[in-house]
């Protein structure tokens, strides 16, 4: 398994930049969201946070990238507390937010959070803590520190998905032989998985979920809500995206219905 620090090093000198220029970040996310059905005009993701319920109530983001997310949550009077690995990210968002009297940026690990029990209203984390080694110890931390009516949301990548096991380990890994090139289907995984870096080695480490293993790990949660997302790229690219025959032949709300039982996106909410 990977090393805390070497995941650190790796979002440090190749933060999420979505191949955009900084400047372009939150527009960049803004359109990606419309995946999950995010309305322009809106805050992000709104259609799942109640950010109205959030006003002046205590936020923690872990992970907090370039700060589209705490644009929000700043601009809606929460007091907000973001958590990211990548001394990238703290930089930036040190710099951008600086002047915000209510929002408070860390360089830490949350596998290990540095705040008192019962001390936030609310948890998100987007596609985050499926890149540390110690993911079910994070989740932990999520629950320790939520107040006991508090409500976490995140996003895990999916295993039973089409990405998975379509464009990952049939096309790359067998068809390219990807999976031949390394010692285990996790390695592989990781190889092209979130691989932006300079060398397209992929990231450290990036781990993939059933429903059944999130129902496991938040056992300790209340009020367990998991559904499912994807982009129209995993539906539409097969057999590959130079010839998306799905995408001609199959009705565009049946390949939306098919990205609601198999996306890579599982959408995690629960209550303490």
């Amino acid at each position: 398994m990977k090393k805390i620090d070497e995941v650190k090093k790796f979002w440090s000198e190749n933060p999420m930049l979505y191949k955009v220029d900084k400047s372009m970040i939150d527009k960049k996310f803004y359109n990606k969201m419309e995946w999950f059905g995010h309305r322009k005009g809106e805050k992000v993701l709104s259609n799942y946070i109640d950010y109205n319920r959030l006003k002046n109530k205590k936020v923690l983001e872990v992970g907090y990238g370039y700060g589209t997310l705490a644009k929000s949550f700043i601009e809606n009077k929460s007091i907000y507390t973001g958590i990211d690995l990548s001394s990238s990210h703290y930089k930036f968002c040190s710099d951008r937010f600086e002047d915000e009297d209510d929002a408070d940026f860390i360089c830490g690990n949350a596998e290990k959070l540095p705040f008192e029990d019962n001390s936030f209203d609310f948890v998100i984390s987007w596609g985050v803590i499926h890149h540390t080694p110690k993911t079910q110890q994070c989740i932990d931390e999520i629950h320790r520190v939520l107040k006991n009516d508090g409500k976490c949301f995140l996003m895990l990548y999916h295993k039973n998905s089409i990405r998975y096991w379509f464009h990952k380990m049939f096309k790359f890994g067998i068809i390219k032989g990807g999976l031949f090139k390394h010692n285990t289907t996790q390695e592989f995984i990781n190889s092209v998985t979130d691989n932006h870096d300079k060398k397209k080695e992929g990231c450290p480490l990036a781990k993939a979920y059933t429903k059944e293993e999130i129902r496991y790990m938040f056992k300790e949660f209340n009020g367990l809500r998991i559904s499912l997302a994807g982009t129209m790229y995993e539906a539409d690219a097969i057999p590959s995206g130079n010839i998306p025959i799905t995408k001609y032949i199959l009705p565009k709300k049946l390949r939306e219905w098919v990205l609601r039982k198999a996306g890579w996106f599982l959408l995690i909410k629960a209550n303490k």
